[in-house]
C-alpha cells in the first residue's frame, strides 16, 4: 500500500489540547477521534511522509478518511490508448473540414 495523501483542499491540523481536526475542502472543521492510534503516526500517514506498516488502527482510520472522500486518488491518470487517439470525421466537408 502506498502512503495516502489528502485530497486537494483537505487539511489535517493539530488543535492544542483537543487533538486532531480535519478541515474539509468546504472549509468545515471536524474533530478526528483517533481512539488508541498515535496521532503523530496518523498525521504522517495521511500526509504521505511515513511508510505504511501493519497497524490495524491506523489502517481503519485511513480507511475512514477514504470513505469520507478526504483522500486523493492514488492511481495516476491513465493515458488515452494510442489506438484511439486519432479521430476521423466523415461527412460534408463544410462541417468536417474546419
Amino acid at each position: 500500500m502506498h502512503p495516502s495523501q489528502l485530497a486537494p483542499g483537505v487539511e489535517l491540523v493539530a488543535v492544542p489540547d483537543r487533538g486532531l481536526a480535519v478541515r474539509t475542502a468546504d472549509g468545515e472543521f471536524l474533530t478526528v477521534r483517533t481512539g488508541t492510534a498515535d496521532q503523530g503516526a496518523l498525521l504522517d500517514r495521511l500526509t504521505g511522509t511515513a511508510p505504511t506498516g501493519p497497524d490495524p488502527e491506523l489502517d481503519r482510520l485511513v480507511g475512514a478518511f477514504g470513505s469520507a472522500g478526504y483522500l486523493a486518488d492514488e492511481r495516476p491518470p491513465r493515458a488515452w490508448p494510442a489506438r484511439l487517439r486519432d479521430v476521423r470525421l466523415l461527412g460534408d466537408p463544410a462541417l468536417t473540414g474546419p
